[in-house]
């Protein structure tokens, strides 16, 4: 009796730690996510502030190229998953398209 009772406690807390350290893993990884893309944001927002003060110009050209990339990304991966229908297909590509040419 007192064998059956141990064994279940050990199960039971066994099965509880188990669940929490996969709850601490996930925890942990959503963290070291968030810490990644901060730090990533950051420094692109320190970059683009030290390049404005070193020549009192924004650097645009970076951030259309970024926009260009996204929006056609968007466009193909959104018609292959069919997220992209009917007429926002044309209306992403006429926008890509737009950026580009108002950049050169």
């Amino acid at each position: 009796m007192q064998k059956e009772r141990i064994n279940a406690f050990r199960e039971t807390s066994k099965t509880f730690i188990d669940e929490l350290g996969s709850l601490l893993i996930e925890a942990f990884h959503y963290l070291a996510l968030f810490v990644i893309g901060a730090s990533v944001v950051w420094s692109a927002v320190v970059a683009y502030a030290g390049i404005y003060f070193k020549t009192s110009m924004m650097p645009v050209r970076c951030l259309i190229f970024i926009a260009i990339t996204a929006l056609a990304d968007f466009r193909y991966t959104g018609a292959s998953s069919g997220r992209c229908r009917d007429f926002a297909g044309v209306w992403i590509s006429s926008v890509t398209g737009f950026i580009y040419t108002c950049y050169r």
